[in-house]
């Protein structure tokens, strides 16, 4: 690489630099040898030497300090959208930025040099500060830009994280991100739910066990929501029995966002939190999925449709047949009801919201993600099936990365119980890096769009038409 390098960069003068003319340089005057002493007292008493080397060094200080601050402050602010790009491409996040970085600055910084180059030589014709002016008015130019950037990072500057664990485990990890650790308080836990725990021993061991021990800080205030990827009968169990359900909530649901081919992705629940459910648990997991949809997919009116085997109104149980009656007649709600959906409709981008019972709702989510893991492998084998398939396989591979990040679950991470009295929402425990930040962003956008008060206002306005009653 270096020699292509220098190659280039030869080529680049041979070809851009014309050859100085001998006998300028010979007819030109000598200039008289000055010791060094004699140079340096004669600098020191130029204010514009004084300038000059105090602007230098500031922006050597501000180049090296942005070089190794941006990239941290890209990983933290923007981890989500690095990590799709990153993943479509096929590389980590880390490799991603910085090799975007690098062509950036590069590119940028040589033309800029050129174009700037050009730039001073004319405006030095006027007169020799010319060239001071160029490199002047790009500073000032620049420096909103810096401004705006140092304000977009405020975004997610609230964001603090109170780690329950092996504390000596969790500062292990945090040495590999240093970022973090200012905003980081860990609270050490030797108690761990195994994932074949039974919720009813899970119970028993609240106080002591890191799962346990999170959910408590939400009760208490010390935390505005729970992230975790554990087990999930026995967090769904512990956080029913310590925040409680929302006023007007006969039972929590798990709600999370399957991929379609429409503009955004749909709300699915119940996911496995309630195998059975009536008339009236239908409806009110139609007004949380709302809620819900209106704050991550930013929708103002979400389209709800009921999971059933027809879509004609005559099709059903009596239960999903009265709670499509309610809520076709429930236009003073921010949701639109249209009827009935299919299973094979479901990745379609027909509706917002799909609502069903846990039962069928876990059945359709593992028919999904088995479907989208069976059609993954079924594409890497027919590529490796002989030479042509995989010359087609490098003729395709933008196509392949999208895919493959479509149906990445780690991109659509972060199931949700709604309805409870506060935060909490399920990882995959297999989820990577960006699953897992994807569902911290979908915790901190709920809090911070103040869900639990919208699906409150939701439910009194069925209360205010009689609603439950009817639903009975």
């Amino acid at each position: 690489t270096e020699i292509a390098s220098v190659l280039i960069f030869s080529a680049i003068v041979w070809f851009a630099l014309d050859e100085p003319r001998k006998r300028a340089i010979t007819t030109q005057a000598t200039v008289p040898h000055m010791p060094l002493g004699q140079v340096l007292a004669t600098l020191r008493r130029l204010p514009s030497f004084w300038l000059i080397s105090f602007g230098t060094a500031m922006g050597a200080f501000g180049y090296y300090g942005q070089a190794s601050f941006f990239g941290s402050l890209y990983m933290r602010t923007h981890v989500e959208g690095i990590g799709a790009m990153a993943s479509s491409w096929g590389v980590p996040p880390t490799v991603f930025l910085g090799l975007s970085l690098g062509l950036i600055v590069g590119l940028v910084g040589m033309v800029g040099t050129f174009v700037g180059g050009q730039l001073a030589d004319r405006a030095a014709r006027r007169g020799i500060k010319g060239y001071t002016l160029v490199p002047s008015t790009s500073l000032v130019i620049a420096a909103p830009l810096f401004a705006g950037a140092a304000l977009a990072r405020k975004e997610r500057e609230d964001l603090a994280f109170i780690l329950f664990g092996d504390e000596e485990a969790i500062r292990a990890e945090l040495i590999r991100h240093p970022a973090l650790a200012s905003a980081v308080e860990i609270v050490h836990c030797t108690d761990v739910i195994a994932g074949t725990d039974k919720p009813s021993q899970a119970i028993r061991r609240a106080k002591t066990s890191s799962m346990g021990r999170a959910i408590a800080a939400v009760k208490d205030g010390t935390a505005h929501a729970m992230v975790s990827g554990g087990n999930t009968g026995a967090m769904m169990a512990m956080a029913k029995l310590a925040l409680r359900t929302l006023p007007g909530i006969d039972r929590p649901a798990l709600a999370a966002l399957l991929p379609t081919l429409g503009d955004n992705d749909v709300v699915m629940l119940d996911l496995g939190a309630n195998t059975e459910c009536d008339t009236r648990n239908l409806i009110e997991f139609a007004v949380m999925g709302a809620a819900y949809a209106r704050v991550v997919l930013e929708l103002d009116r979400p389209r709800v449709q009921l999971l059933n085997i027809g879509t004609e109104e005559l099709k059903g149980t009596d239960e999903l047949k009265a709670a499509a009656a309610v809520l076709r007649d429930a236009d003073y709600l921010h949701m639109r009801f249209d009827g009935f959906i299919e299973g094979d409709k479901l990745s379609r981008g027909g509706a917002d919201v799909v609502v069903t019972d846990g039962f069928s709702g876990n059945i359709a989510l593992k028919t999904v993600e088995g479907t989208a893991r069976f059609v993954t492998d079924l594409i890497k084998r027919a590529f490796a099936s002989s030479l042509r398939s995989k010359f087609g396989f490098l003729v395709s591979r933008p196509a392949t990365r999208l895919l493959r990040h479509h149906l990445d679950p780690n991109n659509h991470n972060g199931a949700v119980f709604l309805g409870l009295g506060g935060l909490v929402v399920k990882s995959h425990g297999s989820a990577n890096d960006i699953g897992v930040a994807n569902a911290i962003g979908v915790a901190a956008r709920m809090v911070r769009a103040d869900i639990t008060r919208r699906i409150g206002e939701d439910l009194a306005n069925i209360s205010a038409h009689n609603v439950p009653a009817a639903a009975q």
